[in-house]
């Protein structure tokens, strides 16, 4: 079961939340062009392993995300390393 919030940070030093949270988020680009009317652009987010658990930061509220196939391999390959992490954990 998936879980979320709205507080992807929460226990991070003050340090690590200002270095995670200038770098998530959404960067107004469009570099591909846009997929919808409503596109709001790219979107730099995060994957990482929180409590045996795998964590996604997006920095924003988002309803959807698009990418080329690409783009798609290279989450899930980061979406498996970060699951082999967590079970470790």
């Amino acid at each position: 079961m998936a879980r979320n919030g709205n507080d992807p940070f929460d226990g991070l030093s003050d340090d690590l939340r200002a270095h995670f949270e200038d770098k998530l988020g959404p960067t107004g680009r469009h570099p591909e062009g846009k997929l919808t009317p409503n596109d709001q652009g790219e979107i730099q987010l995060a994957v990482g392993v929180a409590s045996g658990k795998v964590v996604l930061g997006f920095g924003t509220y988002i309803s959807w995300i698009g990418m080329p196939p690409k783009g798609a391999r290279d989450l899930a390959k980061l979406l498996v390393e970060n699951a082999i992490k967590a079970e470790g954990h």
